[in-house]
């Protein structure tokens, strides 16, 4: 199914996108330039929620990220999702991004999965090319089961 999804991108966004939360964020911790690891230490998704974007593509805001990605719970998860879903394109190809990206394709539900492939329709090849962007399109490549996999 998900080898259909890259090549004919034919599932529906609505479809894809039910159960996630909707809702107003509330900004309140911002990000500033010359930033380090010790700063996001003690931070939480929710507290820098309406800044995600700028978190991703920030060198130590992306490593944060990354990090709180992998060991959010579904819910946390899922309303960082929709934050940043607009962006998937542009911070696939960014360098600090598309360590984001790569994240969701790795531990997000099949549903942000199938999302995040359906955003990149019409841009394999594209992506495939930029520096950044072949790093994103390997990690979905390297997530379909084997039996889809070209010995």
């Amino acid at each position: 199914m998900l080898l259909l999804l890259f090549l004919q991108c034919n599932w529906s966004e609505d479809v894809l996108l039910q159960g996630v939360p909707h809702g107003p964020s509330s900004p309140s911790t911002s990000i500033s330039s010359g930033s380090s690891s010790q700063l996001y230490a003690d931070l939480e998704l929710d507290d820098v929620r309406g800044q995600l974007f700028e978190y991703a593509v920030d060198q130590y805001g992306s490593r944060f990220l990354q990090q709180r990605i992998s060991t959010a719970d579904e819910f946390e998860q899922a309303i960082a999702f929709k934050e940043l879903r607009p962006y998937f394109r542009e911070l696939s190809t960014h360098v600090f991004g598309n360590y984001i990206v790569q994240k969701f394709l790795e531990y997000g539900t099949y549903e942000q999965l199938g999302v995040i492939v359906y955003s990149f329709c019409g841009r394999w090849k594209k992506l495939s090319l930029d520096l950044y962007g072949c790093r994103v399109v390997q990690k979905a490549i390297n997530l379909l089961p084997d039996i889809y996999k070209v010995p």
